[in-house]
Order: C-alpha cells, then structure tokens, then sequence
C-alpha cells in the first residue's frame, strides 16, 4: 500500500461524487475509513430504538434504513474497486438505492446486527484497499456508464458515510 493514497481530481469520479469527496479532509483515507469505524459505532450504539425508526417525514428513511444503505452503497463501491483494480473492462452496473432500501428488511434487523454488518464490511475493505498496490489505484475502469478511477472509491466511500451522518444529525436529531 502506497503510504499516502494521492487525492483523486475532478474527472476522476463521475461529477455527483464531488459532493463526497470534497467533505474528507487532506488526510490518509485508509486512516480516515478506519476512524469512521469507531465514529459510527459510537454514534449508533447511543440509539434507541425508537431513534432508530424515526423517519422526519412519511416519504422519508428512517434512520436504521440509512444505516443499511450506507452498508449497501459501501458494498457496491468496493465491489467496483475490487473490478477496476482487477481491470474488468465492461462498464459495472448503476444501482437504485431507493429499490435497494425498500427490499433490504432494515425495518427487521437489530442494531447489532447492523453495526457488525457495518464493522465486518468496513474491516474487510481496508484490507482490500491496503492490499492494492500503486498500479490498482491508479486504473480507471467505468460503473453506470460513467469513468471512475480506483483512488476516488475511498474517498467516495468516506465522505457518502460524512455526508449521511450530517444529514441525520441535522434533519433527525
């Protein structure tokens, strides 16, 4: 693993993930995602409940159902790395991430259940991500139709978990 995985630049994402990428911080992502670990931990293991399944408006998640959907879109963008790394040359498929949170049975799961599901993830993809070389990250392959180079995967993986837990702590709390 390099010692410092370099920023990705504009074009090296597709454009929405801008929105992402642009929360982390100059910092070693690898370093990042693994306070995340603790950070989520911590915020959720404080729930209730009754927390969990607050939703502030009938058309909208309730907050375990964005935990799993943090789960499921980590789940896909370390899948498009392990691909990109791997130089897989079909274009990867999009996801709908309001189909995905409908049939994903957030509602039935505990707490625990969500935050091992959460920690087991995230412990298995910093290892992936420290097992690529200086060669992986730098591939660009194309998921949904749009270019995305390996570097920004972390990057976009960290700060879709920032920008969940600002919205949570901002509209929910």
């Amino acid at each position: 693993m390099p010692h410092k995985i370099q920023r990705p630049n504009p074009g090296d994402y597709p454009e929405y993930y801008e929105q992402y990428v642009d929360l982390i911080p100059d910092v070693n992502i690898i370093t990042y995602l693994d306070q995340q670990k603790k950070e989520v931990s911590d915020f959720f293991r404080e729930m209730t409940d009754s927390q969990l399944n607050y939703r502030y408006a009938e058309d909208k998640w309730s907050i375990r159902d964005i935990l799993k959907h943090i789960i499921d879109s980590e789940q896909v963008f370390a899948y498009r790395a392990l691909c990109i790394s791997r130089k897989e040359k079909i274009s990867l498929p999009g996801f709908d991430q309001d189909s995905y949170v409908a049939n994903s049975n957030a509602d039935t799961l505990s707490k625990s259940d969500l935050l091992n599901e959460f920690l087991l993830l995230r412990a298995f993809n910093i290892q992936m991500f420290r097992n690529f070389d200086d060669k992986m990250w730098n591939l660009k392959g194309v998921a949904n139709n749009l270019g995305l180079q390996v570097r920004a995967i972390p990057f976009i993986i960290a700060g879709h978990l920032d920008h969940h837990l600002q919205v949570i702590n901002s509209k929910y709390l």
